[in-house]
């Protein structure tokens, strides 16, 4: 029996992907997915660091936390140039 488009519909809604000759992909091609980061890379608690010494330099006001950060990433990259 051939199926209709409301099977294909109904079986692509399920996850069976198909290419486009019919035949079913295969999910495992046996790469391993990406590994899911562990936490803070150096790099960012250093950003975090200096963004906090910001911060804390204007007085502890809240509203500026981008700009700090940003701030704090800008002399960390000038540092290292």
């Amino acid at each position: 029996m051939t199926p209709t488009a409301d099977d294909r519909e109904t079986r692509a809604g399920l996850g069976d992907e198909r290419r486009a000759d019919g035949d079913a992909l295969d999910a495992d091609d046996g790469s391993a997915p990406p590994a899911a980061p562990s936490g803070p890379t150096a790099d960012e608690e250093e950003i975090r660091r200096r963004a906090y010494e910001r911060y804390l330099a204007r007085g502890a006001g809240e509203g500026n936390e981008v700009d700090d950060w940003l701030a704090a990433e800008r002399e960390l990259t000038e540092l290292r140039a």
